[in-house]
């Protein structure tokens, strides 16, 4: 495996494009990642090899993010959490909840191969890489996924 440097230099604004994909803020997205590899760090040794490096840091992130909101979970129960929130006219997560089910069911809608290439690509992943995971050409993994992103925003459109 390469050293530590290499990777953040290779990896980092992936991750960091997938920790603010997954929910968190600029500021905790940078926390999250610095954690992410410094836990990469840590845990070196442990690394199999049955996944890529950037799979690996992926999945080490995801657990960071999960982690972070474990830790910031509010004291408020939900439904009172979301009334004070909706009563100060300011519903930020009440929106990202509500599109994050909006975009959830898009894609559950959508056929196996396109739903692998969007959650692929908003994980960060190329074309390339796409396309030698899942054995088509590049060209494929294009145009299925423009495709795919077409009739997300048709199921995903308000009113739909």
């Amino acid at each position: 495996m390469q050293p530590i440097v290499e990777l953040y230099g290779m990896y980092a604004q992936d991750v960091l494009n997938y920790l603010i994909f997954l929910g968190a803020d600029g500021e905790s997205a940078q926390d999250l990642l610095q954690e992410t590899f410094l836990k990469a760090l840590t845990g070196a040794l442990t690394f199999q090899g049955r996944s890529s490096v950037k799979t690996w840091l992926f999945s080490i992130a995801r657990h960071c993010f999960l982690d972070w909101l474990r830790r910031s979970r509010h004291t408020l129960p939900l439904e009172e959490e979301i009334v004070l929130t909706a009563a100060q006219e300011e519903a930020p997560f009440i929106r990202q909840v509500e599109n994050a089910q909006i975009i959830r069911r898009g894609l559950d809608a959508l056929e196996p191969l396109p739903r692998k290439i969007v959650i692929r690509r908003s994980q960060g992943y190329s074309f390339g890489e796409i396309s030698r995971d899942l054995c088509i050409n590049e060209s494929s993994a294009r145009v299925v996924y423009h495709r795919a992103l077409r009739r997300l925003r048709g199921l995903c459109a308000p009113g739909e």
